[in-house]
């Protein structure tokens, strides 16, 4: 019997520890926040491959803003409902076809983000770049989607909602649950955006100012339908009002927002204010800027620690923090953050990647696209009647076009600046759009046109 008893005390020796060991670990655990931003259509298989290799059950993936632009081929087409084939060799042109109504239905870009299963979007000014019609119809887009497109401060005007007060474009927080064997970890996340939407005019009179017209309520498309509440004070009374509600164990702030003002221009780059004056968030994620930032920490009201990280532009990287929650007195809380922006190898043949230039016969082979000469045009005409020439002119005085000219003018634009005018036109006939180009006033002005390219 002694000998079965001690035999007994030796197991629960070894027993006891490990149950002991095991509780604890059940009061702790890690979630990952992973956030990407200002991606500008950009979704290289560089972002995929690093997607398709995390714990999504014990995760948070968000975008803060700036995801939808032309810069890939795809996206450009879904903008534009353009389908580009290549540029001519005879003259200043492109062969295209309408292939859609522009802007209709979700980007490619957010079917990435969808088919990655984020969790959540912010609201960048990048989604601003349309008409008010066109920026709702993006937002409930990703939202039928499955992916709440979000900002807490943005709203519709009652008029343009068609309701009895002004609405938010989305919900002001979400929730998200992480599920443990020890109980669901409950985290909230705030997503905000700058409020200065357009360019800055930081210059008058010899003097620093702010251009009014930066504020998307004073946009002329935009006025009276859409409008901004301050971002800092916007995120303080929604991060008391997510506090109170729903107690949450931890508080994230996506926002669209640089870490501080580039003087004189971008004064709405905020972090730094949101970081020292909103309270209760642990962590903010932001973008905006383009830059990478590993991890700075802030001293948030209460002396409360605040993570600052940014994962750069273009899907170059993506930014991960760990976060170790412990849980006492049956409530879970942060017990450490870390953040890491991670940059990603480029791939030189991702047709999708940044680093990607078609600049050989090759590379302009893998999108499809080609130069094109009058034989090759009537050949591919000949195939497919609803090919176009796009070409553009530009002249220093107004053009009247003769109206039996078979043409479509698409856009008008002049510049006072410079006084040109440009002439974005379609034409079905070669020999047409050959004809328009020699016989107006036409020059070029490379240094002032590289690059330049209206939608």
């Amino acid at each position: 019997m002694k000998i079965k008893k001690k035999i007994l005390l030796s197991i629960s020796a070894l027993i006891l520890p490990l149950l002991f060991l095991s509780g604890c670990s059940d009061n702790k655990t890690e979630v990952n926040v992973y956030s990407t931003s200002d991606m500008h259509s950009h979704f290289p298989d560089s972002l995929k491959n690093y997607l398709s290799k995390i714990d999504r059950d014990n995760s948070i993936l968000i975008d803060c803003g700036d995801m939808t632009d032309i810069q890939t081929q795809d996206d450009g087409q879904w903008a534009s409902g353009i389908k580009e084939y290549g540029y001519l060799t005879e003259f200043n042109g492109r062969v295209v076809e309408k292939v859609s109504e522009p802007s209709v239905g979700l980007p490619p870009i957010g079917k990435n983000m969808v088919d990655e299963k984020y969790d959540m979007a912010t609201l960048g000014n990048h989604e601003f770049y349309s008409t008010p019609e066109k920026f709702k119809e993006l937002i409930d887009s990703f939202n039928k989607a499955g992916l709440p497109l979000m900002s807490a401060n943005t709203f519709y005007t009652k008029e343009f909602a068609k309701t009895k007060t002004d609405q938010r474009i989305s919900d002001p927080y979400l929730i998200k649950n992480i599920h443990t064997d020890n109980g669901d970890i409950k985290i909230g996340i705030i997503p905000v955006t700058t409020n200065t939407i357009n360019h800055e005019e930081p210059f008058k009179d010899g003097k620093v100012v702010l251009d009014e017209n930066v504020y998307i309520q004073n946009d002329p498309n935009f006025k009276g339908k859409v409008y901004m509440t301050d971002i800092v004070e916007e995120s303080i009374k929604i991060s008391k009002e997510l506090k109170e509600k729903e107690n949450p164990d931890m508080i994230i702030l996506a926002a669209h927002t640089g870490e501080q003002p580039k003087k004189p221009r971008h004064s709405g780059n905020r972090i730094q204010e949101l970081a020292k004056k909103v309270p209760n968030i642990d962590l903010i994620v932001a973008g905006h800027t383009h830059t990478f930032i590993d991890e700075h920490e802030y001293q948030g009201p209460n002396g409360k620690k605040v993570i600052v990280t940014q994962p750069g532009n273009h899907a170059k990287g993506i930014a991960k923090t760990t976060v170790n929650f412990e849980k006492k007195n049956d409530k879970w809380a942060v017990s450490s953050l870390t953040s890491k922006a991670e940059k990603f190898k480029s791939n030189k043949n991702d047709v999708e990647d940044d680093a990607f230039v078609a600049d050989t016969p090759e590379k302009m082979k893998k999108i499809n696209f080609q130069e094109i000469d009058k034989a090759q045009y009537l050949k591919m005409k000949k195939d497919n009647p609803n090919i176009l020439l796009d070409t553009v002119v530009v002249s220093d005085k107004k053009i009247d076009f003769p109206k039996d000219l078979d043409i479509e003018i698409k856009n008008e634009y002049h510049t006072p600046k410079d006084n040109q005018y440009l002439y974005y036109i379609y034409s079905k006939d070669y020999d047409t759009a050959k004809k328009v180009m020699e016989t107006y006033d036409m020059y070029t002005k490379e240094s002032k046109l590289e690059n330049k390219e209206v939608r």
